[in-house]
């Protein structure tokens, strides 16, 4: 049989026998044959791959080794497009998230969500502090570096980078026509580790295509990571790319704290109740790095939370679970869940802001649909049966006037749930009765009275 999706290129075709389909000989051969002949949909699968199995569309945009539109090349829709229909991949909504990319579930197993979650923000904090390193040594003019967000990533040229700035170093610049024009500096970013030569190719394909372009202006590569295998290493010093760690770009102490970061977002609901003072610990070790703070608050904020309800009220707690709502699919984080024997079932928004910010009418709408979302998910989950359902709003700001009528009426209507909300001073209050008095500190420093304190930050 031959495979009806055209992924190999130079028109070959992948063969097999009918009664291997869709069994691991079939997938594993057919990615061995993708990575055999330099196919554009392997590189994107292993980019992929290197993310974990799943990455927000920006990210993915990224990895995938494909140029947006380039003459002789598969576009970047068109990958996406003839993965989606191979089931190599699927489109999915995963909470606040986003459209994300991930592997096919049928075929990979499913990716750990946490994980996605807990990357998205380390790969923040990564990002800033390659940024500052950059500006500090005069790699790329100061004000002028994009970094990838939620949404989007910079583009250089036909392709997406997780860092892309102007530069007017001396081996970069060119001159047209009497005039000077800068290169570039284009880097992309992964907080773990190690990666694999096939996890790589993506980026060499990246800078293979670019440097074959004509009167393409001159750019610097930088590949940051928390290791690499040694054939992966030896391919990217081979072309010319340079092959970083936090290690040898920030020192060992900021390399070590990056990895407790991920291993304790990854795990923020055991440390929020087991060992509340880490992240803040982390916030402290990670001061080197500008931006870390403004990266991490909201995360914080969740896990103090969680740790505040633990304590108090004797929850057991989650964090950042994503359900869906059986009525439409569609997806709702929940922020710091709490559940009592099979009697309780609290459910909190955690809202990270500048004390002198007033959440308003539409915030708290969006709230108000992310809960009747979160309850129909309750309702239906036989195992919350009978529990007590109350949903709170907790934000380190306050509410206007406007807002704070909008919830009394809201909770005056809703007889089968409990509506609360806390502005900041009530959020203080409640922590003052925990046992710990470094969360009321971390909450001082980092929320109520933090100099720095950018109330548009926040990422939770």
């Amino acid at each position: 049989m031959r495979f009806p999706i055209r992924l190999l290129p130079k028109k070959e075709a992948f063969l097999y026998l009918e009664e291997d389909r869709n069994t691991e000989r079939f997938w594993s051969g057919l990615l061995r044959d993708l990575r055999a002949t330099g196919s554009v949909y392997g590189i994107a699968v292993d980019g992929l791959r290197a993310r974990g199995g799943v990455a927000q569309r920006a990210s993915f945009n990224v990895v995938s080794g494909a140029a947006v539109a380039q003459a002789k090349q598969v576009p970047l829709e068109g990958v996406i497009d003839n993965l989606e229909s191979a089931r190599l991949i699927q489109r999915r909504e995963i909470g606040n998230l986003g459209e994300c990319i991930q592997l096919h579930g049928d075929i990979f197993g499913f990716p750990d969500l946490n994980y996605l979650r807990a990357r998205r923000l380390a790969d923040g904090v990564l990002l800033d502090g390659l940024r500052e390193w950059a500006r500090r040594l005069g790699l790329a003019s100061y004000g002028a570096i994009s970094i990838r967000s939620d949404d989007d990533a910079p583009r250089f040229s036909t392709f997406h980078w997780d860092l892309c700035g102007p530069s007017y170093l001396t081996p970069l610049v060119s001159t047209v026509r009497g005039k000077h024009k800068p290169g570039f500096l284009v880097a992309d970013v992964f907080c773990d580790g190690p990666l694999s030569r096939d996890h790589v190719q993506y980026f060499l394909r990246k800078t293979r295509v670019l440097r074959s372009m004509r009167s393409l202006r001159p750019f610097l590569p930088i590949l940051l990571a928390d290791g690499y295998e040694k054939d992966a290493l030896l391919a990217g010093k081979s072309e010319g790319i340079i092959m970083a760690t936090p290690r040898n770009l920030f020192g060992d102490d900021v390399a070590r704290a990056l990895t407790t970061l991920l291993d304790t977002l990854r795990r923020s609901a055991a440390i929020a109740a087991g060992n509340p003072d880490k992240i803040y610990e982390l916030l402290s070790s990670l001061s080197a790095i500008e931006g870390a703070a403004g990266n991490l608050r909201g995360a914080l904020f969740e896990m103090i939370v969680g740790y505040l309800v633990a304590d108090i009220e004797g929850y057991s707690i989650d964090i950042g679970e994503i359900v869906h709502d059986p009525k439409d699919g569609e997806p709702a984080e929940i922020d710091v869940r709490g559940l009592k024997g099979r009697l309780e079932c609290w459910c909190c928004e955690c809202r990270a802001r500048h004390p002198d910010h007033r959440i308003g009418v539409d915030e708290v709408n969006k709230w108000l649909s992310r809960v009747d979302r979160i309850y129909r998910y309750h309702r239906a989950e036989k195992r919350f049966q009978g529990h007590r359902f109350t949903f709170e709003l907790w934000t380190t700001g306050q509410f206007d006037v406007d807002a704070i009528k909008l919830l009394k009426s809201e909770k005056a209507k809703r007889r089968k749930l409990t509506l609360e909300w806390r502005d900041g001073p009530a959020v203080r209050s409640y922590a003052q009765s925990a046992r710990r008095k470094s969360i009321l500190n971390a909450l001082d420093e980092h929320y109520f009275k933090h100099p720095l304190y950018d109330g548009d930050s926040d990422k939770s």
